[in-house]
């Protein structure tokens, strides 16, 4: 986790979350979203079979 001593605005927090990742998918989430907790298999399949 990574926090930021200052706001840094939403569109600059994500650029600097997706440019700190390493994995092979990127989900980005808002403090008022909710996900079922098969979301990310669900999306992941999805993909697979679209060869996204």
């Amino acid at each position: 986790m990574k926090i930021n001593s200052e706001n840094i605005g939403y569109v600059k927090n994500f650029s600097q979350a997706i440019g700190l990742t390493r994995g092979d998918y990127i989900f980005l989430a808002d403090q008022d979203d909710y996900w079922m907790p098969e979301k990310i298999e669900k999306m992941i399949a999805v993909m697979k079979e679209s060869k996204c």
